[in-house]
């Protein structure tokens, strides 16, 4: 009998599947990629789960495509998008994925949102946005030219008008 060195694969075999698996941490009991049909590895479907709590405490997410012969910790990814949707629903994030998305969370790109704005960071905000100089294209110095006079428009604007203006266009 001729043995043969081939060994059936257990990844998907479609050209163009991406899958997504999930790592977490089950305490004294270790690591482990956690078990996912072959229908449920799919970005959205991992996001969703992790959105309902399915993984108690996720360390990193990896995504790779056999066929395009690729993979990649997608963590950093993933984090800024669950944090995207719960901001989008003005919610907190679960207890289960927060410590996941602080983890992976790019510090460089993390964006106040409205819930986080104390009083303290808004007056900062404002004070902030004050000292910088006007910008050279301003809609609103029409108006104020044509309400106060030349001389007005020359003027650096009012800190509230440069902070509403600066989240509109930011």
């Amino acid at each position: 009998m001729r043995r043969s060195s081939w060994t059936p694969s257990i990844v998907p075999n479609d050209n163009d599947e991406t899958v997504y698996l999930v790592a977490d941490d089950f305490g004294r009991f270790g690591y482990a990629w956690c078990e996912a049909d072959y229908e449920t590895t799919d970005l959205e479907t991992v996001i969703r789960d992790l959105l309902t709590g399915q993984y108690s405490n996720p360390i990193r997410v990896v995504a790779f495509n056999t066929a395009e012969r690729w993979s990649e910790d997608v963590s950093e990814d993933v984090a800024a998008e669950l944090r995207r949707r719960c901001d989008l629903q003005m919610r907190e994030l679960p207890s289960t994925i927060s410590d996941f998305v602080e983890r992976h969370e790019d510090r460089d790109r993390r964006q106040l949102t409205l819930r986080s704005l104390t009083p303290t960071r808004i007056s900062r905000a404002v004070a902030y946005l004050s000292r910088m100089p006007t910008p050279a294209f301003d809609p609103l110095r029409k108006d104020r030219r044509q309400q106060h006079g030349a001389e007005a428009a020359e003027g650096p604007l009012p800190a509230t008008m440069r902070a509403h203006s600066a989240f509109l266009l930011h």
